[in-house]
């Protein structure tokens, strides 16, 4: 069995740097819980294969960029009343219970539960709007510097 030191080591693992931001595997194990809840046709899962940690690690890059690019651009503002929805929907996804425990186990408030929900509202928004989505990806990706570790 690992050690608390040795298990908190690897949970801070710093998995990718996008714009300067680290992308840590506790990140990915929040964002994992977080997307999952947050879509409203399927259930939780506790475990994720190479294959959707590989998608949700793409996914977190694609939006980080977004969220960087909207932080200094300002080109959209998530209304309140669609992130209050959406945290109402999730809490309700994961059931009242379920909802504190995972706050509490990752040590998040809810000002941080709902930066990562306004987040992906975000990047909703942001693809919604996209007529070409790979010219646009591209083009994001160009803009921002992106390391990624593999294991």
């Amino acid at each position: 069995m690992p050690s608390l030191a040795y298990s908190t080591l690897l949970k801070n693992h710093v998995i990718a740097v996008v714009a300067g931001e680290a992308i840590t595997a506790r990140s990915m194990e929040i964002e994992s819980i977080v997307e999952q809840a947050s879509r409203f046709d399927s259930k939780t899962s506790p475990t994720m294969s190479d294959e959707d940690r590989d998608r949700l690690l793409q996914q977190l890059i694609i939006r980080t960029m977004v969220v960087e690019e909207n932080r200094v651009l300002r080109f959209y503002r998530i209304p309140k009343g669609d992130i209050d929805k959406r945290l109402s929907a999730f809490r309700s996804k994961l059931g009242e219970a379920s909802y504190k425990a995972f706050v509490s186990r990752y040590g998040l408030s809810e000002t941080d539960v709902r930066k990562r929900l306004s987040a992906i509202l975000l990047l909703e928004k942001t693809l919604s709007d996209q007529e070409d989505i790979e010219t646009w990806l591209k083009q994001l990706r160009s803009r921002h510097s992106v390391l990624v570790f593999k294991n």
